[in-house]
């Protein structure tokens, strides 16, 4: 690839993972922040961050957590006590059972609290873990009410999709046959020309994340390569340029 965003998404999510985002920001290779603003420790990994210089994303939640507006406006995505369903909810229910006009008032509520908390709308618009098509239409139609790029992943990592002005690919940070550091020598020798979108998920394992995601060990892994000299000693001597949402 020829650029390269390095993403780190779920600032916010829990303190553990505020804190990996924030070593692997000042380690310098992380300059796009993916922030989970609903949950209750955004403004915790918001003051630990340089927002204005920083690349930051709204990364919308519908399956952690609970919802920026009330519950009550949108049934079709929390529970009876008020919380988001979980992924694997989405997973198994085997059908859309989203109300497109609930998730659009959701995604609006998340954007302005983004706005409110950080001074300036986000650089990008994504979504965490679990979508569907209802909810990616909300999501799409709200990127362009606001004008904020819309970064949706494909059903098939394989294929470019457009961002911006740009066709970019996605990479996981971590995949099971390789090392992180591995996998970003494969990703930066990948002979596709373009931009390729680096997700990682940098953090260190608290109580939330070991009781509630299911995304553990990875995100300490990822957070010592992206602080390493290893990493930072193979960019230097690739053709790969780091970039910004705000580029594409």
């Amino acid at each position: 690839m020829r650029e390269l965003i390095l993403r780190a998404d779920d600032l916010g999510y829990s303190r553990g993972v505020n804190y990996g985002i924030r070593d692997a920001v000042e380690a310098g290779l992380i300059q796009t922040v993916g922030v989970m603003i609903a949950m209750p420790e955004a403004g915790h990994g918001l003051r630990l961050m340089d927002t204005q210089r920083l690349c930051l994303g709204l990364h919308f939640t519908a399956c952690c957590g609970r919802p920026a507006c009330d519950p009550a406006q949108v049934p079709s995505l929390v529970d009876e006590e008020g919380f988001f369903h979980s992924s694997h909810y989405y997973r198994s229910a085997g059908e859309d059972f989203v109300s497109e006009k609930e998730a659009g008032l959701e995604v609006r509520a998340q954007m302005e609290k983004f706005i409110g908390l950080v001074g300036r709308k986000p650089d990008y618009l994504d979504c965490h873990a679990a979508i569907t098509p209802k909810l990616a239409r909300a999501l799409e139609e709200t990127a362009g009410e606001y004008g904020v790029k819309y970064s949706a992943i494909p059903a098939d990592w394989t294929q470019q999709v457009q961002v911006g002005g740009r066709m970019v690919r996605y990479f996981g940070g971590s995949v099971p046959d390789k090392t992180p550091l591995e996998q970003l020598q494969a990703i930066v020798d990948c002979p596709e020309e373009g931009c390729g979108i680096v997700i990682y998920h940098p953090g260190y394992l608290d109580e939330i994340i070991m009781t509630a995601s299911s995304l553990t060990y990875p995100r300490i892994h990822e957070t010592a390569m992206l602080c390493s000299d290893e990493a930072r000693g193979l960019l230097q001597k690739s053709a790969a340029k780091c970039i910004t949402y705000r580029e594409l």
